[in-house]
């Protein structure tokens, strides 16, 4: 009888273990994850903004030990006359936390602004700006942390 009542709990426990792993809402483990690039180094080509995006301008976003955050990367179509900005995560890399990216332009003061949570990068939507630019980003280290850059006016 002993040994029932022993392989009856064993078969709740797993069960119930089960169970939770499987309910609505329930917290998966953390899977492992690739470290993050140290310096980011995209190929215009493999841009989330498109092929003809090349780099324009870039800014580290760094805590006060100096520890690299993310990346914000200032994209240009000479072609289509239009900007794109990406925030390439560092801190919290694989984990999906408040990022942004946005770019905006001078002449009218029209931006392009993607805010949400996001696992490596925030992109925003091509924006035509012929002119002045003011363009930046923030990450969300897994502590809850927000770093930000934002970069004044220029690139006119």
């Amino acid at each position: 009888m002993r040994a029932f009542v022993t392989r009856c709990l064993t078969s709740v426990a797993v069960v119930g273990t089960l169970v939770a792993a499987l309910a609505p809402g329930a917290q998966a483990a953390p899977a492992a994850q690739a470290a993050p690039p140290h310096s980011v180094s995209v190929a215009a080509a493999d841009n989330p903004c498109g092929p003809g995006y090349g780099e324009s301008d870039r800014a580290e976003i760094r805590d006060g030990s100096n520890s690299l955050f993310g990346t914000v990367v200032l994209y240009w179509n000479g072609t289509y006359q239009s900007n794109c900005t990406v925030t390439y995560k560092s801190a919290a890399y694989g984990v999906v936390t408040r990022t942004n990216a946005y770019v905006c332009r001078q002449s009218d003061g029209k931006c392009s602004i993607n805010d949400g949570g996001f696992r490596y990068e925030a992109d925003t939507d091509p924006l035509k700006a012929p002119g002045c630019v003011r363009w930046g980003g923030l990450v969300t280290g897994i502590d809850g942390r927000v770093l930000a850059v934002n970069k004044p006016w220029g690139h006119c």
